[in-house]
């Protein structure tokens, strides 16, 4: 664990207002050869952790169409690749 890494954190969040998600993108290279084909939906997941701004309109929104959606095979998607 790194010194200060929720100063890092807090900063991001603070430095970013007003978010729903926060979180990176891929930013690697194995894509290079076929970027243009693949989806947006895909381009734009997010990539390992995210913070989450639960008093967003959005994810409140999200979060209730997440319920709507659990006794259905699309909970199985990731939501942010919908």
């Amino acid at each position: 664990v790194k010194n200060h890494w929720l100063d890092v954190i807090l900063s991001q969040v603070e430095d970013n207002r007003p978010f729903a998600i926060l979180g990176a993108k891929y930013n690697g290279d194995k894509w290079d050869n076929f970027y243009e084909q693949i989806p947006l939906s895909l381009l734009h997941h997010i990539n390992g952790n995210a913070i989450y701004n639960t008093s967003h309109p959005l994810m409140e929104r999200l979060v209730g169409q997440l319920e709507v959606e659990a006794p259905c095979p699309y909970n199985s998607i990731p939501y942010d690749y919908r």
